[in-house]
């Protein structure tokens, strides 16, 4: 690093010297330090970048215009280049040659980023410090594991959360929550958790039922979904609290009488807004009193409905009103500062309320862009405070960069449209960037109606987010997999099939993001930066290293052309292995297809699919080892194949990580399985019949071998000429929770 008053230089420390970001002689006025106004500029070494967010935006950005986005967490439906739920002001550059560097901005305030073609960046806030964090890489997973570093590495979601979600806004009552579920579940629809948007509430108020509408909704959460069903329920809960919910409401007399709401500057009493129980107060989220009142009302409405997660949601915070009921001061300069960023409604109080309002130590000025941050971690610590022994799953709408630690994220109220469905694939890449990796869009839409063929596609790419949840407005048609047609139905239904025989794999990928940091869901410039070809795909994501997802995002389609990186790759819907030198690709892609391709050299576990993760679980693995290349029964293929995977195996929503490692691993033709405990009293913490293998498949076989032994003794398999395989069936004995061999010859 160089720096003196007026400049700042920073090099990697390489042999060319690589100059990342310089702030000297480039542009004028490069840094201003004042009241209500800071900047500074830099000129950046790359050809393009990736975030900051969260902003709809060109991604990525090839610095071939002027742009300039803002962040200040807003209500609304999400629009181009606008400010939206969340701040997270980390930046990627990337080069040709494939090295990468980071830059994150720490701060809470209002802000602003302008990114121009020389290339540059600039950044304005208008409070706070100008607090820089510079990730040198060199490759682009490189830098955002040094940012989780920084941030902190994301929990493991409980198993169960990692199955698909139903929900609906403007369900009537029970009864329709009933017939929706029970039309989707005799579809086959797999299901692992029933959430309630606010029409369960009396009145809106949090914390409380409708005993009209939803009568017997404890019994239908406790007994049905949770006993019968092996289903999950989540609730919304939103933070504003009503003033009018009478006599004995706790949540607003509690609150009151701790003094843990936001004041109003000019009153020294709650600040009053508008939201859906009509007046509202705010808790102050920073208060060191708000988490025992936030504990007592969550567990004392857990003993009404058992629920098993919490959804927060309007925590920018919205308010209907702008600033307060009455307002805000029109001569208070935190209100009406000198400078406005790029925002929605040209003001800091559009949507939410005054920027003058009293925190517990300082001003909404200062803490409205970590105020869901704060709602997420004071909603983690009680949940982890009810259920000790068990990880908490909360949704959140508004994040800030950390909120990975507490929460998962979906992408807010998304238009029903293709323009919308496409936006959802550089989202899901950017929050797994953001270190959000739990993270989905409403599938199918939330505003407005969606069609039949958009909702299969949508579906189809949503049994791949990380975080898979179909939900809509209450003005939108139906939309749940089973209101289609029959086809529709099943396109839909088969593809969630796949995604369950695969959360094996995708668990194990969030293990390894909490245990070293990395991402989930990835652009492919992040899993291959040296192929410039991938670095302006915009419309394929890779899980982990080794999925590739090439989704149909255009009406009408039945095909889909998408970038294939070097190597070789296995067609799922078909098994066929094709080779690709990194060119573009034409895929087939009916209504009842999308295009899933596995990297050839991985070993994905698999299960089979089942209604609900609990049950799935109950049936044992399967090993899908795909060779890195063919077998044709020579010596010098037998030395050139490989290939690797692992698992990771819990319970499923252990708090204390008690888990089972697996790796396996092909070398000279002989699969080794090993199996490491992560204590010696884990394993009595896992049901180790789930471990049982029942089924292995061995993909790149040009000619059937002799024989395959397993550890040392010969055992019948079948041989597919065709698709190249050979599968090993009902070997009784073969479990992930031991060491085995597996040797084939010719």
């Amino acid at each position: 690093m160089v720096h003196d008053v007026n400049e700042l230089k920073i090099i990697r420390n390489t042999k060319e010297q690589d100059v990342l970001l310089d702030s000297t002689g480039q542009l004028a006025s490069s840094l201003i330090f004042s009241d209500q106004f800071l900047q500074i500029s830099f000129r950046v070494n790359a050809q393009v970048s990736f975030g900051p967010g969260e902003i709809e935006q060109k991604y990525p950005n090839a610095f071939d215009t002027w742009t300039r986005v803002a962040l200040w967490g807003h209500d609304g439906n999400p629009q181009s280049y606008a400010n939206l739920y969340g701040t997270h002001n980390f930046f990627m550059g990337l080069k040709y040659d494939g090295t990468a560097f980071g830059i994150f901005f720490l701060n809470s305030n209002a802000q602003e980023v302008a990114i121009t073609p020389l290339p540059a960046i600039t950044y304005r806030t208008i409070g706070g410090i100008l607090d820089f964090f510079v990730f040198t890489g060199p490759k682009p997973l490189d830098v955002i594991n040094q940012y989780y570093n920084l941030i902190g590495h994301p929990p493991i979601p409980p198993y169960w959360s990692l199955g698909f979600h139903i929900c609906r806004y403007g369900m009537k009552n029970l009864d329709e929550v009933k017939e929706v579920l029970k039309r989707n579940m005799e579809a086959g629809i797999p299901i692992d958790a029933q959430w309630f948007d606010i029409d369960y509430m009396d009145a809106y108020k949090i914390w409380s039922v409708d005993t009209k509408r939803f009568d017997g909704m404890d019994v239908f959460v406790r007994d049905v979904l949770r006993k019968n069903y092996s289903m999950r329920t989540v609730l919304i809960v939103d933070p504003a609290i009503s003033t009018r919910g009478g006599p004995g409401y706790r949540p607003y007399e509690d609150g009151m009488r701790l003094g843990i709401f936001i004041n109003d500057s000019r009153t020294g009493t709650p600040i009053l807004g508008t939201v859906w129980p009509g007046e509202t107060v705010f808790p102050d989220f920073s208060h060191p009193s708000t988490e025992d009142w936030w504990f007592k009302s969550a567990s004392d409405f857990h003993k009404v409905i058992n629920f098993d997660g919490l959804w927060i949601d309007m925590n920018e915070p919205a308010n209907f009103d702008c600033g307060s009921l009455s307002g805000c001061s029109s001569s208070n300069t935190l209100d009406n500062p000198p400078f406005v960023p790029k925002i929605l409604g040209n003001s800091l109080y559009d949507k939410t309320i005054c920027p003058s309002a009293l925190h517990y130590n300082t001003t909404h000025y200062n803490l409205h862009n970590i105020y869901g941050y704060d709602e997420a971690r004071v909603t983690h610590n009680v949940l982890t405070r009810m259920f000790p022994d068990k990880r908490p799953f909360i949704l959140t709408r508004s994040s800030f960069a950390g909120s990975g630690l507490y929460a998962a994220h979906w992408t807010g109220d998304v238009l029903s449209n293709w323009d919308s469905l496409k936006m959802s694939v550089v989202q899901i890449i950017n929050f797994n960037m953001f270190g959000i990796p739990m993270v989905g869009a409403d599938i199918c839409g939330f505003t407005g109606n969606t069609t039949e063929e958009l909702c299969v596609r949508w579906s189809q790419l949503g049994a791949f987010y990380p975080f898979s949840r179909n939900h809509n407005e209450d003005e939108a048609m139906d939309q749940d997999p089973a209101y289609w047609s029959k086809d529709s139905t099943e396109a839909i239904k088969e593809s969630l099939k796949l995604r369950y025989h695969l959360l094996p794999y995708i668990y194990t990928l969030f293990y390894r993001s909490y245990l070293n940091g990395t991402t989930v869901a990835r652009a492919l410039a992040f899993e291959f930066p040296e192929d410039l070809a991938t670095h302006k795909v915009d419309s394929q994501f890779m899980l982990g290293s080794c999925i590739l997802v090439t989704p149909v995002l255009d009406e009408g389609r039945t095909f889909v052309e998408g970038y294939v990186p070097s190597g070789e790759w296995i067609e799922l819907s078909t098994g066929k292995r094709y080779f690709s030198r990194g060119t573009w690709k034409y895929f087939d892609a009916p209504l009842n297809v999308i295009p899933i391709s596995i990297r050839c050299g991985c070993i994905v576990s698999m299960q089979v699919s089942a209604e609900t993760t609990d049950i799935a679980r109950k049936k044992g693995f399967g090993l899908f080892v795909i060779l890195s290349s063919t077998d044709d029964g020579s010596s010098a293929a037998g030395h050139r194949i490989t290939a690797s995977g692992e698992l990771f195996w819990d319970n499923g929503d252990d708090a204390n990580l008690n888990y089972v490692h697996v790796k396996f691993e092909v070398r000279d033709r002989t699969l080794t399985v090993t199996s490491t405990p992560s204590s010696v009293e884990s394993l009595e913490k896992i049901d180790l019949k789930e471990l049982d293998v029942k089924t292995i498949l061995i993909v790149g076989f040009i000619k059937k071998p002799a024989e395959i032994l397993v550890n040392n003794k010969p055992v019948d398999f079948m041989f597919d000429n065709d698709l190249e395989t050979c599968q090993i069936k009902n070997q009784s004995f073969l479990t992930l929770s031991k060491e085995f061999i597996i040797k084939w010859r010719f």
